[in-house]
């Protein structure tokens, strides 16, 4: 388990794992979910059972096995499962990871642990197969010597008062979309009275207790699991949350807007600001917005701070973020952090007044450029208000297969610029500029733009491509006819192998 974390933290927490798609922005096709590389990460941070069909669109026998699972897909996404597929073909990072060695195969991924499906190939038998690897079970608690011991295992747990069993199965839908909670059931009259709130003695409740908040909380109407998840997120954590490594999927996987402050705990302001959340804040909003306070040299805050464009020098910094698409809406308080100041950033957020944050480097002179610097402001400009072939190089200053790859666009960028009025190559430091129309959340990202098709989506160019490769897709795709006859291809290919070669042998591996 630990090192599929470590790979995907690499993938999405390590920058930009807020840039998560929400489920609602995932490609679907009759219910099942449609995933390559990058989502597929996303999504299992996101959902807490995932099973995953890995299929090759040229494969012949994997046209029967689809509308089996599509049809368990619209059972199961009743009882909050959540089915998708993946092309093996275009996916063979993934494929080789978890070691799918067999198309078709059916993955049930719970807590990065894959489960390998080898049972009949019809609806029911994979029904049954994923709700018995996801069966849990209430423990009965008969005395108060048994929910005293309850307690004692579990940091958090979540207890039913009653004995109804709509409402059990109501608990059940709702702990697959929250954390694996300990859930407990009391049907004792006695000890139902005794940990009741005053007057409630004759209905039914479900009690959510913690270890980091001496307070229980108590739900006593609306069973439903929609209702059961948002009391289980408003109450299973701390007023304000510090961000690290460890709560990082409270922000990122639960889809609630955030409150969040950047500070640095080596400041004597980090406590008070904490303080001032906690016992001023909170009160107002804590149905509205989780709060966080991040160190912003610490660990994960790093990237976080870098995508919310939060510089060490303007702390403490304060920003709304929601997480509604692709591309989180992020605003950003331009006051001094006050309660009265945070109160009105709230209020004006509340009634849709505030303007998105977005990053935005300066602009530079273009002119004689190979490859032109883009930034926020011109990117429209060189890259979608006109009709050239646009190749778009989105890269981080600190990544180090940008920086191999980056000699290689260049070198392809010198040899057809003069041959081709109107081809441009482009780059864009991805870690200081937002821009509208689609997230970057691995680099290099690479994206081509024909020039008679800027109203649609843009080619994306795999990065693990060599540079002749790149340029065969240019050519196949552009509006405009694409002169390379004095690129010598078969010197490039040597040249890209050569570096290969090398790099090879100057691994820290060896």
């Amino acid at each position: 388990m630990f090192k599929y974390v470590s790979f995907f933290n690499f993938l999405i927490l390590s920058f930009l794992i807020f840039q998560i798609s929400s489920k609602e922005s995932y490609p679907i096709e009759n219910s099942v979910y449609k995933f390559n590389e990058e989502s597929l990460g996303f999504a299992m941070h996101e959902f807490k059972y995932l099973t995953i069909l890995f299929y090759s669109s040229s494969d012949p026998n994997c046209k029967s096995i689809i509308p089996v699972f599509e049809k368990s897909a619209s059972i199961l996404r009743k009882q909050n499962f959540y089915l998708g597929k993946i092309d093996s073909d275009e996916s063979s990072e993934i494929v080789n990871y978890f070691k799918v060695d067999t198309i078709p195969s059916i993955v049930l991924l719970y807590h990065a642990k894959p489960e390998f499906y080898e049972g009949e190939k019809n609806t029911e038998a994979i029904n049954s197969w994923i709700l018995e690897k996801t069966k849990r079970d209430f423990t009965l608690i008969k005395d108060e010597k048994e929910f005293e011991e309850f307690k004692k295992l579990f940091d958090i747990g979540m207890i039913y008062f009653g004995k109804n069993n709509e409402i059990m199965k109501e608990i059940i839908l709702a702990e697959r979309k929250i954390d694996d909670i300990p859930m407990g059931t009391i049907e004792s009259p006695e000890l139902t009275k005794s940990h009741c709130e005053k007057g409630k003695e004759n209905k039914d409740f479900i009690l959510l207790y913690t270890k980091t908040d001496i307070k229980k909380y108590y739900l006593y109407d609306n069973f439903t699991s929609e209702n059961i998840v948002e009391f289980f997120n408003l109450y299973s954590t701390p007023k304000v949350i510090e961000f690290t490594a460890q709560t990082s999927t409270i922000l990122f996987s639960k889809r609630l807007d955030s409150l969040l402050i950047f500070s640095s705990r080596a400041k004597e302001e980090f406590q008070k600001i904490k303080t001032l959340l906690e016992e001023k804040i909170w009160p107002k909003v804590n149905k509205k917005l989780k709060l966080f306070i991040s160190d912003i040299n610490e660990g994960m805050s790093v990237r976080l701070a870098e995508y919310c464009g939060a510089k060490e020098k303007d702390i403490p910094i304060a920003y709304i973020l929601e997480p509604v698409s692709e591309n989180p809406i992020k605003f950003r308080l331009q006051e001094k952090i006050t309660e009265e100041s945070l109160n009105k950033f709230i209020s004006s957020w509340e009634e849709k007044k505030l303007k998105p944050f977005m990053r935005a480097e300066p602009e530079i002179d273009n002119t004689d450029k190979e490859v032109y610097s883009l930034v926020r402001t011109n990117y429209n400009k060189y890259v979608i208000d006109n009709d050239n072939d646009v190749v778009v190089y989105f890269y981080a200053p600190w990544c180090e297969k940008c920086q191999n790859f980056y000699p290689k666009y260049e070198r392809l960028a010198r040899k057809l610029k003069n041959k081709n009025k109107n081809l441009l190559f482009a780059k864009m430091d991805a870690t200081e500029n937002d821009i509208e129309y689609f997230a970057i959340n691995k680099y290099p990202t690479i994206k081509f733009y024909p020039g008679n098709k800027k109203d649609k989506e843009p080619i994306h160019i795999s990065n693990r491509l060599g540079i002749v490769e790149m340029l065969d897709i240019i050519k196949k795709n552009a509006y405009h006819k694409i002169n390379d006859e004095n690129y010598n291809r078969n010197k490039e290919i040597e040249l890209e192998k050569k570096e290969r070669e090398e790099a090879f042998l100057n691994s820290e591996d060896l």
